[in-house]
């Protein structure tokens, strides 16, 4: 009946709800058999009614389609709430004004489901493109474009959902109807490839993914005009297959494509250039370049924060990432924090039955396991694998990770059929959907041939060894970290037959490549990261050493190699320090210079936050904390990157104990002491040692184990505990103080120096790097068999590793004159420091930042601490002063009382050749950080107080108010920490004296020396430093240093040999007694020369 009105009412009617009600009363009268006069009569009033109406039916009509345009631009810039709205307001128009079976209703219902998919609501996405799709295969019929593109968009919902077996079938069928219908050239036929191939993909048919792709790419690549955004996104995923198919090299390169691509069409900050840089990280991890991949991942989680959100998929995606990198660098803690953030959206978003959260519960479970929370390690990954399984079948890559990971706690659990079970499984998958030459493939042979090797089955175990270091010197070359994995493995399998020097090549090479690696990798690293990265091949550095002492006849090429690896390891993040600091302090680039300038403001308001202390408010410290800390380690990683005449230091690496030798003087020795761990054939099972490496001219290298670590420090902790109590004694020493010391120092000479002792009899010159709670010993105090004490023999100097002797050769332009502080006034109020600032000279400006309180409670022990005046160390500085312009060495500029501030430091130390602090130190021991106020407690590395460099520090005038007052007036609070000392710049700077009590002491890095001031003026580019071990009196220390600076012309190990004989003689002179505790504080370390 409709088609007998003119078009525009039949249009009307199609859309009317009024018509509709009417043409159906018309249709009942004309079934009962009216006359046609009646129907016509009808028709004209129908007529009359629609041209009244008409004005307000294409109001309404054109209301609805103005939402879904307006929402289809929320969706663009992802204001998906708004959209939504949007599009179910026009839907209840569109309800109200269209029939339901119409095609512009069913483009209602299709938007919609495109909104809520993009929202990821899943469930009532699906509902409404299928009333989309039938309504449009109703009207449409099943052969049409619009169709197609119902179909297609349900199977990138069902691919979302993780129904990858159906979303492909939906997917196949919307391709074949566009090969039907279109242009083979057709855009839409293109997307159609590309999305077959990402669910191929999900599904690990990476194949047919690859085979999609490039067909895809075919089609785009023909495509008119310049930059093309499709086709950078199906580089993108082609790339994404290339990668698990291990072409990476193949894959970067695509990556770097895309980058391009996108950064021209887009700009630097768009969400694409995001993705890509995220898969750029991947791609850098898996070749092993580990900092390249974690600026990657920084920078694409950064835009990404900014486009989706705190709570989106894409953003946990490379919290994901992120996490798996810092645990591929032992930095578990940190991986453990991002992963579970990741695990709490991806279960928010998508539920916990899913393969996405499945697949990220695996990646904790391993970390749980690398952390020996074996119990968390199992639950998570059983729930992985039953989740994976169940949902994506047994054969999918996800299903290998599981049983990977799985079988790598069963076997440290010695649950060794199990992990064999799990590994068999794995590599069956892997032969299904891999080529024959893979990563995965590698990975689970190395591991197997372990499992073989515990259950005693070696012959199996040496064949699997073979092929995984085949496949993986064919994937990677020859220098990547699993081929040294491998080369472990080797190791392990030589020892446990029985052939030990052939275990030994093998742990040597391991070690090379993974040291290599790190001195690669570290370069970009803050020295926080670098320290943990370290571990990766300080284990294996272990295990060489391990196998070196199990050598049947250790031969001098075995010493020099095992030298060599320990010289070079040793003290290694330091240098990356230390090149990074010179290399700035010779840098023209502004922005280097501004980087560094920030950083060292960063590292001034980090050290006062923690002097502040925790106070009543937890949370809001802990955020500041985090967020400073943070902001340091990425300055010092952006420095290290920026700085490019630090990273062409190559000869400077070159260490090797045959340059070592050649520049000591025919007179020295140098004695390199290590804590190491000696590993034993189960993997939980250690024994920790020290060992000693004596370095001499003309002579091979000598290797000594000197026994258990836990024996060697009980007694060293007894030694530090008596020269501590015998020097806050009120009195002078007795016999009976200087029996008990012989008795602690006998048998202390007997565990680390008798051994050495031999070897450097015909030496005066020693050059001693200590290890571990070595650092806390004087050597100079040390008594030999012959009853004297080793500084009557010997001039003794103090380095942080043996490898300092190679960076002496370069030196920058000296600092002139010296600059003094003592007998601050601890007491000395705000306004006198002001009016001593003020008066005062001028001196360099250096920018601070201040922050806003008024009072300072200190942390717990610091807040306590209230200072006595020191006088004798006016004296002190009196004297010194006088005995440099005796010698007429510079000018001298020395500050006193109220003037001896932390401003008057900070300004005036640098660019002198000399500083002298005669001031109270301290060292808290980490007391500081170990729990907020109000029963909080929190992770240890969540604190700034992990930095040690926190811990120790010196005082100045004022600091018994604790800051109360600095703020307002612009000035610092008197309490200078170590951390605010490493931020400072003193390249030019020949020598610092800490003439206070134990600056010398700090938390001990074994392979990295004392974290403590010493360390940090050395991190600011003083050359040498001079720090006590235990309190010394103004008094002693007065004595000390006043005639210091006559001594040689400045060669200072021998001025203190001096000094401290000197004050022997003395002693012995007016029979009194020659403890170490009146002389020996004092250490010398740095520049030997």
């Amino acid at each position: 009946m409709v088609a007998i009105f003119p078009g525009p009412i039949k249009k009307f009617c199609q859309k009317s709800v009024l018509s509709r009600l009417f043409i159906r009363s018309l249709l009942r009268i004309c079934l009962r058999g009216i006359m046609l006069t009646i129907i016509t009569t009808l028709a004209t009033i129908l007529i009359i009614t629609l041209t009244a109406l008409w004005a307000g039916s294409s109001e309404s009509d054109s209301k609805w389609a103005e939402l879904i345009r307006s929402a289809d631009s929320l969706l663009e810039v992802r204001s998906l709430d708004s959209a939504i709205v949007l599009g179910r307001k026009a839907l209840m128009l569109a309800e109200l004004q269209l029939p339901e079976n119409d095609t512009a209703f069913a483009g209602v219902l299709f938007k919609l489901g495109l909104y809520l998919r993009a929202d990821t609501n899943f469930g009532e996405s699906e509902i409404y493109l299928n009333r989309a799709l039938g309504i449009r295969e109703n009207v449409l019929g099943r052969e049409h474009p619009v169709v197609a593109q119902t179909i297609f968009d349900l199977a990138r919902l069902h691919n979302l959902k993780g129904n990858h077996s159906y979303s492909e079938q939906l997917h196949r069928q919307a391709l074949a109807m566009r090969l039907r219908l279109l242009d083979p050239e057709d855009p839409a036929i293109a997307e159609s490839y590309n999305f077959l191939a990402l669910v191929c993909r999900n599904q690990n048919k990476l194949f047919e993914a690859e085979e999609y792709y490039n067909k895809s790419i075919e089609i785009r690549e023909k495509s008119p005009g310049g930059l093309d955004p499709d086709l950078a996104g199906t580089l993108l995923e082609l790339g994404v297959v290339l990668g698990r198919q291990g072409r990476l090299e193949e894959a970067r390169q695509i990556y770097l494509r895309c980058l391009g691509i996108y950064s021209d069409l887009y700009g630097p900050d768009d969400i694409r250039v995001g993705r890509c840089l995220s898969n750029l990280g991947t791609i850098s991890c898996s070749q092993g370049d580990y900092a390249a991949a974690e600026e990657y991942f920084r920078q694409s989680l950064k835009i990404k924060r900014i486009h989706r959100g705190e709570r989106h998929p894409d953003v946990a995606l490379n919290l994901w990432f992120l996490g798996e990198l810092y645990c591929n660098t032992n930095n578990f803690g940190r991986a453990e924090e991002l992963l579970t953030q990741a695990l709490d959206i991806y279960i928010e978003v998508f539920g916990e039955n899913h393969p996405v959260p499945a697949q990220l519960m695996n990646a904790l479970g391993l970390v749980y396991h690398k952390m020996g929370k074996f119990e968390k390690a199992e639950k998570y990954l059983l729930q992985s694998h039953e989740i994976t399984a169940d949902l994506l079948g047994e054969d999918h890559l996800n299903v290998i990770t599981c049983c990977l990971d799985l079988s790598l706690v069963y076997r440290d659990a010695h649950k060794y059929f199990k992990a064999d079970s799990l590994l068999a499984k794995a590599l069956g998958i892997c032969e299904k959907i891999y080529p024959s030459c893979h990563p995965m493939t590698a990975e689970i042979l190395n591991n197997l041939a372990l499992v073989y090797l515990k259950e005693g089955f070696y012959d199996r175990s040496r064949m699997l060894i073979d092929t995984s270091l085949n496949m993986r010197i064919s994937l990677f070359g020859q220098g990547h970290t699993t081929v040294a994995d491998c080369y472990e493995t080797y190791s392990d399998y030589f020892n446990n037959i029985g052939e030990v020097d052939s275990a030994f090549v093998y742990a040597g090479r391991a070690c090379d490549i993974k040291m290599s690696n790190f001195d690669d990798n570290a370069l970009y690293m803050s020295e926080k990261d670098a320290l943990i990265f370290s571990r990766l091949y300080k284990n294996s550095m272990h295990k060489l050493l391990t196998r070196y002492f199990e050598l049947n006849v250790p031969n001098d090429a075995a010493a020099k190699s095992v030298a060599d690896i320990i010289l070079c390891g040793k003290g290694q993040v330091s240098d990356r320090i230390f090149e990074r600091r010179r290399a700035i302090a010779k840098e023209d680039d502004p922005d280097i210079k501004n980087i560094a300038k920030t950083l060292q403001i960063t590292k001034f308001d980090l050290s006062r936050l923690f002097v502040d202390g925790i106070g009543q408010d937890a949370i809001s410290y802990q955020w500041k904390t985090d967020s400073l800390m943070s902001l340091a380690d990425s300055l010092e990683s952006e420095l290290s990157r920026r700085s490019a005449s630090y990273r062409r230091q190559k000869d400077y690496r070159d260490i090797r104990s045959e340059r070592v030798a050649e520049r000591l003087p025919d007179n020295a020795a140098l004695i390199e002491f290590l804590a190491y761990t000696k590993m034993a054939s189960e993997p939980t099972t250690f024994d920790s040692r020290y060992l000693a490496v004596i370095i001499r001219v003309d002579h091979e290298p000598v290797i000594i184990d000197l026994g258990r670590a836990a024996e060697i420090d009980a007694v060293v902790e007894k030694y530090r505990q008596h020269m501590f109590t015998t020097a806050m004694q009120s009195r002078q020493c007795l016999q009976s103080d200087l029996d008990a010391y012989r008795i602690i120092c006998a048998e202390l000479v007997e565990k680390i120096w008798k051994p050495v002792s031999i070897y450097i009899s015909d030496y005066d010159l020693l050059l001693i790097a200590p290890d571990g709670k070595l650092n806390n010993i004087s050597f100079a105090g040390l008594i030999d068999d012959s009853g004297r004490y080793l500084i009557e023999k010997y001039i003794i100097h103090y380095l942080s590793a043996g490898r300092d002797i190679l960076r002496q050769v370069a030196k920058s332009e000296t600092g002139e004159g010296l600059f003094a502080i003592g007998d601050p006034d601890y007491d000395a109020s705000v306004n006198a420091r002001v009016t001593a600032r003020k008066n005062g000279p001028a001196g360099p400006s250096i920018p601070f930042a201040y922050g806003s309180k008024s009072m300072r409670s200190g942390c717990g022990a610091l807040n306590e601490i209230m200072l006595d005046p020191l006088p004798g160390t006016r004296q002190e500085l009196i004297m010194i002063a006088a005995s440099w312009e005796k010698f007429g060495l510079g000018p001298v500029s020395f500050h006193m009382g109220e003037k001896a501030t932390e401003d008057c430091f900070k300004k005036k130390a640098p660019g002198n050749e000399i500083i002298h602090l005669a001031t109270h130190g301290y060292f808290l021991d980490g007391v500081c950080a170990s729990e907020p106020q109000g029963g909080i407690s929190l992770q240890e590395n969540e604190w700034a107080g992990e930095n040690p460099l926190l811990q120790s520090g010196l005082f100045f005038a004022g600091a018994n108010l604790h800051g109360q007052g600095a703020d307002s007036a612009g000035i610092d609070d008197g309490i200078l920490t170590a951390y605010e000392v490493s931020a400072l710049d003193l390249d030019g700077t020949k020598i610092v004296v800490l003439s206070a009590c134990e600056t010398g002491l700090g938390r001990i890095h074994e392979g990295e020396g004392v974290y403590g001031l010493r360390r940090a003026f050395q991190m600011a580019g003083a050359r040498t430093v001079v720090s006590a071990l235990w309190p010394v009196s103004d008094r002693l220390t007065s004595e000390l240093f006043s005639s210091f600076y006559e001594r040689n012309g400045f060669q200072i190990s021998r001025a203190m040999r001096e000094v401290q004989l000197k004050k022997l003689k003395e002693l012995r002179s007016t029979n009194k007694i020659d403890h170490p505790a009146d002389w020996a504080a004092f250490v010398v370390m740095g520049d030997w020369q």
